[in-house]
């Protein structure tokens, strides 16, 4: 059976002003990532930046792995269902629980799915 594909103009991932923030020593917040907003529907997206620029924070709070005490905040988000013919969604999950357990940066997660 071929995965469901989404009918065309149908978005797979919708982020309208993401924002993520931790408590820092002086009692306040600093924000990780201000204001990210994109729209993906069947092609791929590449999220590059300078090094602390949010990326892997970006990736973590779209997949609900941001730590305990990060704060997620978005106008919208929403994440169209479906199976990947690439990596099942048992497997995407049991890496995602392991790269969160272990701490791993957004470009090494890949390296454990594989």
């Amino acid at each position: 059976m071929s995965p469901r594909r989404p009918p065309s103009g149908d978005p797979m991932l919708v982020v309208d002003d993401l924002r993520v923030s931790f408590p820092n020593r002086d009692g306040g917040t600093t924000e990780a990532v201000r204001g990210v907003s994109f729209t993906l529907g069947r092609e791929r997206l590449g999220i590059v930046g300078e090094s602390g620029s949010g990326k892997t924070q970006t990736g973590r709070a779209i997949l609900g792995l941001t730590a305990p005490e990060g704060r997620v905040s978005a106008r919208a988000a929403r994440v169209q269902r479906r199976r990947s013919p690439a990596l099942p969604a048992a497997a995407a999950a049991r890496a995602a629980r392991r790269a969160h357990r272990d701490g791993a940066a957004g470009s090494e997660v890949l390296a454990r799915i594989r």
